[in-house]
């Protein structure tokens, strides 16, 4: 990674790659999470989406993606 803090780009590729699969993965868990009647499984999914949602804030923040949403048209 360069020292300016800019990204190189199979780098963005790599983080979008990453931050679209983890979308993908905290929009599945919150639909399915309503059909869900074991209350500890339930407890691990809320668990798994809170995880999912905090790796996703971090991308965001660390490519500056929370700040110019969506800066190349993606």
């Amino acid at each position: 990674m360069a020292g300016n803090n800019t990204l190189f780009p199979h780098e963005t590729l790599e983080l979008k790659d990453l931050l679209s699969s983890d979308l993908i993965i905290a929009k599945k868990l919150e639909q399915k999470i309503s059909m869900v009647q074991d209350g500890e499984l339930k407890a691990y999914i809320e668990r798994c989406l809170s995880t999912k949602k905090d790796s996703i804030k971090a991308i965001q923040a660390f490519s500056g993606a929370g700040e110019s949403s969506n800066q190349q048209g993606s």
